[in-house]
């Protein structure tokens, strides 16, 4: 089901997952699955939505959003809220020519909420990237990067890796030795077991494994190499 907040605010429950839909936003529901509806704060508010239903459509729904729960994203759209309001139209006048009109709409209406979905997807993925850059120091794991983003560990990993090149944890790895590398440069003062500390890691060897493999040198080699060449012609 998709279903549009024409105004007001509601909230939408499935099972244990709660939806704050406000006037402007987007829903889609997985079919087969029991959910209700109530008022936030006495608002008054409205809604338009859709059934629809087929043998392939979980699957088409999956590929399209990335995700196989529901999902809620707000996004100014009339292209989208005209689509919708048309398929409306015609499911009141059901006839064969109504209903080949209806699917042609449906397909363009969740071709035109992906376009949408996808732009609030580039947003999560940045706040994600954003989180690690100012995180990086603790520890960081893929539940956690998901949940912020209300993804699967599975969909999260495949969106961050198309976005970025890396999978989230091999991006958290990467950020961490740059970061080792400046420190192994700029400055002379600290110890290797001070520059693990600094970028996260509690054990020095286990750091200094890790930087090996990444970089084909060992801290000591890289920091004896390259610390104090930077700036030199």
């Amino acid at each position: 089901m998709i279903l549009y907040t024409i105004k007001g605010e509601n909230l939408s429950k499935e099972d244990n997952i709660s939806i704050n839909c406000k006037k402007g936003s987007w829903s889609l529901f997985y079919p087969d699955r029991v959910h209700s509806y109530k008022d936030i704060n006495n608002t008054k508010w409205s809604l338009a939505w859709i059934h629809f239903k087929g043998k392939s459509i979980t699957n088409i729904i999956e590929n399209l959003f990335y995700i196989n729960n529901n999902i809620n994203f707000f996004q100014k759209n009339n292209e989208a809220e005209n689509i919708l309001f048309k398929i409306i139209n015609l499911s009141l006048h059901r006839t064969i020519i109504s209903e080949i009109q209806r699917n042609n709409l449906l397909i363009k209406l969740l071709l035109k909420l992906h376009e949408m979905y996808s732009s609030n997807l580039n947003i999560n993925i940045t706040n994600s990237i954003n989180y690690i850059h100012d995180n990086y120091k603790k520890k960081i794991n893929l539940t956690k990067l998901s949940g912020m983003s209300g993804f699967s560990k599975f969909h999260f990993s495949r969106i961050f890796k198309n976005e970025t090149g890396y999978s989230p944890i091999n991006y958290i790895i990467k950020l961490k030795i740059e970061k080792a590398k400046e420190l192994l440069e700029y400055d002379n003062h600290l110890k290797i077991k001070e520059i693990a500390k600094e970028i996260g890691y509690d054990d020095e060897f286990y750091f200094s494994k890790i930087f090996k493999i990444k970089t084909t040198l060992t801290p000591r080699e890289y920091k004896n190499k390259y610390s104090g060449l930077s700036g030199v012609v």
